[in-house]
């Protein structure tokens, strides 16, 4: 909220990465009281219900977009994911280290 209040009156947050490093009531605060024009997301927080998330609420609507998860969905994205995991499995094969080593 601290974060949100220092920006410039009329921006537009877009969050491309991951959820969790918003915080959806600061948020649905800052477009309420005008600081934020407007708010993009790829998805919401997971731990929110989505009918529960405040940045559903009717009168954001028209500033808020949030995509199912869907941002990364290209063709070419699509594509390169696949490329990815199967150079990593044979690096792994061949007994080389993956260049896209899962760390969870």
């Amino acid at each position: 909220a601290e974060r949100l209040a220092g920006m410039r009156p009329g921006t537009v947050l877009v969050n491309t990465a991951r959820p969790d490093l918003i915080d959806e009531q600061a948020v649905a605060q800052a477009l309420a009281d005008g600081i934020l024009a407007g708010y993009a997301a790829d998805t919401l927080d997971g731990d929110t219900a989505a009918s529960a998330s405040p940045l559903l609420a009717p009168e954001l609507a028209a500033r808020v977009i949030v995509t199912p998860h869907l941002g990364a969905q290209t063709t070419q994205a699509v594509d390169n994911m696949g490329r990815m995991s199967l150079d990593d499995a044979i690096a792994v094969l061949r007994g080389d280290a993956p260049a896209h080593p899962v760390t969870r």
